[in-house]
């Protein structure tokens, strides 16, 4: 085996590892991550774990939207949107959902776009008020006479608008941003485990601080024992790594209540709903507005 290769200047390193951490504050606030079942009803007879999908789902259109926004005239993006349920087959009464990862193809998020991702109370035009995609869109969108208005398109994106993280630990305790900006640049990952917060408050210990980790693609030395012990989830954080740019989140932990609710037979109904809430984007505009 070759030497490990030294760390670049002005990167972090952490001996052979091959990971580079630094700490961050993610200011959350710890109450809010275990009282997030209480906040979401079903509405219209709909399933609130069949739709809070939809928070990433926004997240990733209005990503995509940006870059669109930022993007040469006539230039091509290759643009699409995940949800993956992950089921483990191999207990006794059937499958039991482990995973839900939401993968997109948009741009990806940077070290300052994920540190304001992680802000729980910090509001969207602050986190983004760096990102000139975002601030091209809403110079878009404003106009008077605007008709691309990609984000809204269907009048129902930006409706749910409690944030991914909130909707996060509603289906888990546990919410993994994983996320590259271009081919060839290093993976930066940010952790949230409820478990570890309450762990490090009770010990008196600074409990809202929290690491960004970068490291190679296909690098898996920061995957849990959980989600090595699920071949699919792996091939799935493979495949993002081959991506040229993605961002991808990852709910572990799955709520007992919540597994309950997305049993692998429901998967061709949740499917249809979300089918139903994004038909412009799936169907097409001109079928969109014919229905």
């Amino acid at each position: 085996q070759s030497a490990p290769a030294a760390a670049p200047l002005g990167r972090m390193s952490a001996g052979t590892s091959d990971l580079r951490r630094e700490t961050v504050k993610t200011k959350v606030a710890s109450e809010a991550l275990t009282e997030q079942a209480a906040q979401f009803i079903n509405e219209g007879g709909r399933c609130a774990s069949h739709l809070l999908f939809c928070e990433f789902i926004d997240n990733s259109l209005h990503a995509m939207a940006q870059r669109r926004a930022e993007a040469a005239r006539g230039e091509l993006l290759d643009d699409w949107i995940e949800v993956h349920l992950i089921y483990d087959y191999d207990t006794r009464g059937g499958a039991r959902l482990t995973h839900i990862a939401i993968l997109d193809s948009g741009p990806g998020m940077s070290q300052d776009n994920l540190k304001g991702w992680a802000e729980y109370h910090k509001p969207t035009e602050k986190r983004q008020e760096h990102i000139r995609g975002a601030a091209l869109l809403t110079q878009k969108n404003s106009a008077a006479n605007s008709e691309d208005m990609p984000f809204r398109a269907n009048g129902e994106l930006s409706r749910f608008g409690v944030g991914s993280k909130k909707a996060g630990f509603f289906y888990g305790s546990c919410l993994t941003a994983v996320s590259s900006i271009r081919r060839g640049a290093e993976v930066r990952e940010m952790r949230m485990d409820k478990d570890r917060f309450i762990a490090q408050e009770a010990a008196g210990r600074d409990w809202d601080s929290n690491e960004i980790v970068s490291r190679d693609r296909l690098n898996r030395k920061n995957r849990t024992e959980e989600e090595k012990a699920s071949p699919a989830l792996l091939a799935l954080y493979d495949r993002a790594d081959k991506l040229p740019s993605y961002a991808l989140f990852v709910i572990s932990k799955i709520h007992a209540n919540k597994a309950d609710e997305l049993k692998d037979s429901q998967v061709p109904a949740i499917a249809s709903q979300l089918r139903d809430m994004y038909f412009v984007f799936t169907d097409g505009l001109q079928a969109a507005l014919e229905r």
